[in-house]
């Protein structure tokens, strides 16, 4: 009952700060704003057509063709028509579809012909036919562009479409056509198809270079947008407002009413502590439980680790909570008290990028005469004392995207190479060296406070 009745003032406290308010209303935009982004597939059609599809298919039927004394000379210009998707109520990941493939056949000047791409370099490029020789040597080029050889360039050059078939259509004279149906893709589900985001339900599309798997965008939703700077922002204001109160508890008048009451200062204090972890808890089981409801609703895939990510948080916290504490026990004052968690925050975030940095990338290919250096090793002892604040942000992450693999890539190959993938980036950082020694780190530092708490005369 004591320890409620102290977790009560703490919230009183917290209700009291105008800048409560303001964290509990980002907290509901920033949900907001993630149940409103849309992620629409990318439609088959923009995929054919695109660059890394056209131009491998392009390279590799002119190379055929000049391999041929009889069509040395030749270059393709492929070209994608009439493109049509045979069930419109599938996604264009499990769809069959037909399309007009249209390989236009161009003889290159005599001083060219030979080179892969029709000309040696610079100049206006080929030029269309012209001559009985030119259209003779095209002719001789569509004999040898059958519909077999077609499907099975196809086939390389869209790996991930399925049960291609080639039949031949009506082209120019200049061009081999052929229709081209193909039955579903290698992918699974919508999960691993390519997808474009967009913000405020589908009024505001994202600009992307490409699109991306509809996994990685949540991956990057939850670990940069939300993991990263959201917490980030969440987390600082949490120590602004937390740092008021154990100075105010010990403001003259209150500690004295504190005290006379029948609770040892030391239990008095850890509940104070608790309750200051207990709000950012709250806060951030608040936004990662949004935000996991959000994403599972729109996209379907729904990222246990992000609920992990609460717990995770809230110890981050209480590395810095700590330090707040310690230093308001020894100044009653909130406003160093912030500026010792700020101070550690830039410390640990320093320490944890320049070790990775300088000391753990690439450790194992370095040599001797460098990995003994007093500094090297000096370096490695700073890191391995301090709170692991980066190794516990870059093991979340390996959490999340873990996760997202066995869930979205259905290729046990595929999921093979992006766990190896992992173990290269994040091998060297385990959770429970991590846990202990920024555990053991809270504990001494909580400890310190309390010893302080304890024998101060108020």
């Amino acid at each position: 009952m004591k320890f409620l009745a102290i977790l009560k003032d703490s919230l009183r406290e917290t209700l009291d700060v105008k800048l409560f308010y303001v964290l509990g209303a980002l907290s509901v935009l920033l949900i907001l704003f993630v149940a409103s982004i849309t992620y629409k597939p990318e439609p088959m059609e923009p995929r054919i057509k695109s660059f890394a599809v056209m131009v491998p298919l392009a390279i590799g039927i002119t190379q055929d063709l000049q391999a041929k004394d009889e069509t040395r000379g030749l270059i393709v210009q492929p070209d994608v028509k009439n493109f049509e998707q045979l069930d419109k109520d599938k996604g264009p990941w499990e769809a069959p579809f037909r399309f007009t493939l249209l390989l236009t056949l161009l003889a290159t000047r005599d001083e060219d012909r030979g080179h892969p791409f029709g000309k040696k370099g610079g100049g206006e490029g080929p030029e269309h036919v012209e001559t009985d020789k030119d259209r003779e040597l095209i002719a001789e080029g569509k004999k040898r562009l059958t519909p077999d050889y077609v499907q099975r360039m196809v086939k390389q050059g869209i790996p991930f479409v399925k049960d291609v078939e080639v039949k031949p259509a009506e082209g120019e004279h200049d061009q081999a056509a052929f229709t081209v149906t193909t039955n579903g893709t290698t992918f699974k589900s919508r999960k691993e198809w390519f997808h474009t985001p967009a913000l405020f339900f589908g009024a505001l599309e994202v600009p992307m270079p490409v699109p991306m798997p509809l996994g990685i965008i949540i991956q990057f939703i939850g670990d940069w947008i939300v993991g990263t700077f959201g917490t980030a922002i969440i987390m600082f204001l949490s120590v602004i407002m937390t740092a008021s109160f154990l100075p105010s508890m010990l403001n003259k008048g209150t500690v004295d009413l504190l005290l006379v009451k029948p609770i040892h200062r030391t239990s008095l204090f850890l509940y104070k502590f608790t309750g200051g972890l207990l709000f950012m808890f709250l806060n951030t089981a608040l936004i990662m439980g949004g935000i996991w409801l959000a994403l599972g609703l729109q996209t379907g895939i729904w990222t246990n680790s992000f609920l992990l990510c609460i717990f995770i948080y809230t110890f981050q916290f209480a590395v810095f909570y700590s330090v707040s504490a310690l230093a308001a026990v020894f100044t009653r004052s909130p406003i160093v008290a912030i500026l010792a968690s700020v101070a550690l925050w830039v410390l640990l975030f320093a320490v944890g990028w320049t070790h990775w940095w300088f000391i753990e990338k690439g450790r194992e290919q370095k040599p001797p005469s460098e990995t003994q250096h007093w500094a090297y090793v000096g370096y490695d002892a700073v890191h391995t004392v301090l709170p692991h604040y980066k190794d516990v942000d870059w093991l979340t992450t390996r959490l999340i995207v873990e996760e997202l693999v066995s869930k979205i890539q259905a290729d046990p190959a595929d999921r093979e190479k992006t766990n190896k993938q992992l173990d290269k980036d994040y091998g060297a950082y385990h959770w429970r060296t991590s846990l202990l020694v920024s555990g053991l780190f809270i504990v001494v530092v909580v400890g310190l406070a309390c010893w302080r708490f304890t024998v101060r005369d108020y």
